[in-house]
């Protein structure tokens, strides 16, 4: 299993499909499943009390993450991405419990490992086996002896499947790939983000 960035690099601007051109504008592609695995493992967070999750900040993913080209290069794209509603479902449901941990107008700067990894299942690279694998683990984060998943973690991760793959790439698609340098769009995306009181 290669360790570094996979040795496939999309050309973004040649695809005409833009749902598939707004996937390859962030590095998860570059990575496989296992491998994204292994290094989620190693950014620690603040254990969430309604998902069987952490609370991560983008900061300690950034450090364990971008020491690759690919992610180095598209890690802005990402943090932009990791910053919109759609990756805060948990952290807002979490609020009063981490208060005393991240500050309020840091929640924006936090996503959960399920969040992530529920979007890595769909981009990074590996074999169903593999994927199927890692889906397990995220339903079941703490290794609990639990054989089966709450029907409230399988509805979770289902409607958020759904969700990553059809409506996030429609929202977000031109935000992201009509302006490559996303300087003029920062500010739009930030105020979709709901108000955490």
């Amino acid at each position: 299993m290669k360790i570094g960035d996979l040795d496939n690099e999309k050309d973004v601007h040649s695809l005409q499909d833009p749902i598939e051109r707004f996937q390859y504008l962030f590095p998860f592609y570059r990575m496989n499943i296992n491998v994204f695995h292994a290094k989620l493992n190693l950014v620690s967070g603040i254990v969430a009390h309604s998902k069987d999750t952490e609370i991560i900040s983008l900061d300690s993913m950034k450090a364990v993450f971008c020491v690759t080209p690919a992610w180095t290069a598209g890690w802005r794209n990402v943090e932009r991405l990791l910053r919109t509603p759609e990756f805060k479902a948990i952290t807002i449901k979490e609020k009063n419990a981490i208060k005393n941990k991240v500050q309020h107008e840091e929640l924006i700067n936090n996503v959960s490992k399920l969040e992530i990894g529920i979007l890595a299942i769909l981009w990074c690279q590996g074999t169903p086996k593999d994927k199927a694998a890692f889906l397990y683990k995220l339903a079941n984060w703490k290794d609990n002896d639990d054989i089966a998943w709450s029907d409230d973690e399988i509805k979770f991760i289902f409607v958020k499947l759904l969700e990553y793959s059809t409506d996030v790439p429609f929202r977000y698609k031109d935000v992201f790939i009509l302006n490559d340098s996303l300087s003029s769009n920062l500010g739009s995306l930030e105020d979709e983000i709901p108000d955490y009181e």
